[in-house]
C-alpha cells in the first residue's frame, strides 16, 4: 500500500495556512526559552497558570469558535491556537521581568548597603 496520502485537496489547504503554521515555530521557540527562564527562577507555578489560561481558556475555545462555529475550518483552528501562543509570547516576558526585577533591586540595594557600611567604618 501507499504510505502517504495522495489526495489533491490537502495541498491547497496546507498552502493557504502555511504562513499561520510557520509562525508557530517562532512563537513556540520564544515560549520555550522564556518558559525555561521562568522555571530557572523556580516559579513553575506562574508558567502553569499562564499556560492553562492561555491554552485552555483562550486558545481552544477560540479555535473551536473560529474553526467550527464560524466555519473557517483549518485556518480558524490554527488562528485560535496561534492566539494562545501569542498571548504567552506577551505574558512570559512580563512575568519574567516581574519575577526578576525585585530580586535584582534587592541584590543591588544590599550591595550598596554593604559598601556604605564599609565606607562609614573606614571613615571613623
Amino acid at each position: 500500500g501507499d504510505w502517504f496520502y495522495k489526495g489533491l485537496q490537502v495541498t491547497p489547504i496546507m498552502m493557504s495556512v502555511r504562513l499561520i503554521f510557520s509562525s508557530f515555530f517562532f512563537l513556540d521557540f520564544f515560549r520555550s526559552c522564556t518558559q525555561g527562564a521562568v522555571r530557572g527562577l523556580n516559579q513553575q507555578r506562574f508558567g502553569l497558570i499562564f499556560s492553562l489560561i492561555c491554552n485552555y481558556f483562550l486558545g481552544l475555545p477560540l479555535a473551536y469558535y473560529l474553526g467550527i462555529v464560524l466555519g473557517m475550518g483549518v485556518k480558524g483552528l490554527l488562528i485560535g491556537l496561534l492566539s494562545s501562543f501569542t498571548a504567552l509570547f506577551v505574558i512570559y516576558p512580563v512575568s519574567y521581568t516581574h519575577l526578576t526585577l525585585p530580586t535584582i533591586y534587592s541584590v543591588q540595594i544590599s550591595v550598596v548597603a554593604v559598601s556604605l557600611k564599609k565606607k562609614t567604618r573606614h571613615s571613623r
